[in-house]
């Protein structure tokens, strides 16, 4: 029977791990980060600050990389039929931090730990995202460490937002809070847990009512230079998360009015990237292609696909996402 690295290393034999694996780090139990805006905006970015939150976050982002690109390098020839030996590298990783208690410890930082809460979600996120495309080569060992792991990571991150009764914390719901949602969606489904999901469901709904008859979500139009920005980055998840509903056969976007007010969000990002000038009168920064690459998983949908295209060059992995969104897009979960 093949043995982790770490369980060798645990008997006191060479750590010899797979030729194709990379070196998992260990389990990151705590967060440490520091939040990198000078202004009340939060649109002007101290490039130290920023250097010492990624420097400091950088084991964990490291470790979602690595995990992403198992995970797609696997899905991506069919679950099942994919490279095996990058699912099981990949499954190996994720149950080594499962076991290790990873991202259960203290959010260490100014603010109380804001950023750090910030951070573990995101990087729920996209290890649930990659774990939803590794499950189907998952042993029973590694789901029994993984997904309850996954469970327990999305409660201590949803504290940020609600208490034990649910009643709503004092922080903003603003893009953070939706990419929560993106975190207990994927975690939800990967385990097949209703409470989350209706959890997640809830999130996608609220921000979709943020969504003014302009398409603008007013707490992002109050970002500065940063608002256009802010719109893609919040649309991300929203689109991952129809994506999500879509697989499990409970779609939210045949719900209500949820297409159309996501189409008007979409539609007001385009026009802010044509004609900047036009979404704002002070200056916009212009969104990365990482924070518009959620464009091809939107484009078939999109009541416009065409105008997309020039946007789709080079799209890069993002893996808060869920990795290769192009990937995403031929072959959903």
């Amino acid at each position: 029977m093949r043995r982790a690295p770490w369980v060798l290393a645990a008997c006191g034999l060479p750590l010899l791990a797979h030729a194709a694996c990379p070196a998992w780090p260990a389990p990151q139990v705590d967060v440490v980060a520091n939040g990198y805006y000078t202004d009340a905006k939060h649109s002007e970015v101290s490039a130290g600050l920023q250097a010492q939150n990624l420097e400091s976050t950088a084991v964990g982002r490291r470790f979602l990389a690595e995990v992403s690109r198992g995970a797609d390098r696997f899905h991506g020839q069919g679950q099942g039929q994919g490279e095996r030996a990058a699912a099981e590298c990949a499954l190996d990783g994720l149950a080594a931090w499962a076991n290790g208690g990873a991202l259960l410890g203290r959010m260490v930082g100014p603010l109380g730990g804001q950023q750090a809460e910030y951070e573990r979600k995101w990087l729920l996120a996209g290890l649930a995202l990659a774990y939803l495309k590794l499950k189907p080569a998952a042993s029973d060992a590694q789901r029994a460490a993984i997904e309850p792991w996954l469970g327990h990571v999305a409660d201590a991150m949803w504290v940020f937002w609600e208490d034990a009764a649910g009643q709503p914390s004092r922080h903003k719901r603003n893009n953070h809070y939706t990419w929560a949602g993106l975190a207990l969606a994927a975690t939800a489904l990967a385990q097949g847990d209703s409470v989350r999901w209706s959890r997640a469901h809830r999130v996608f709904t609220d921000t979709l009512n943020e969504i003014d008859a302009q398409g603008r979500l007013q707490m992002e139009m109050a970002r500065g230079s940063r608002a256009l920005h802010y719109h893609a980055f919040t649309a991300g998840p929203l689109v991952v998360m129809a994506a999500l509903s879509r697989s499990k056969g409970d779609d939210w976007l045949a719900q209500g009015d949820a297409a159309a007010r996501l189409q008007r969000l979409v539609d007001t990002i385009l026009q802010g990237l044509q004609a900047p000038a036009a979404f704002s009168t002070q200056p916009q920064e212009t969104p990365s292609a990482s924070t518009l690459a959620w464009l091809a998983l939107w484009q078939k949908q999109d009541r416009q696909p065409e105008r997309i295209a020039p946007w789709l060059a080079g799209v890069p992995s993002v893996p808060t996402l869920g990795g290769d969104l192009a990937l995403m897009a031929r072959r959903p979960w």
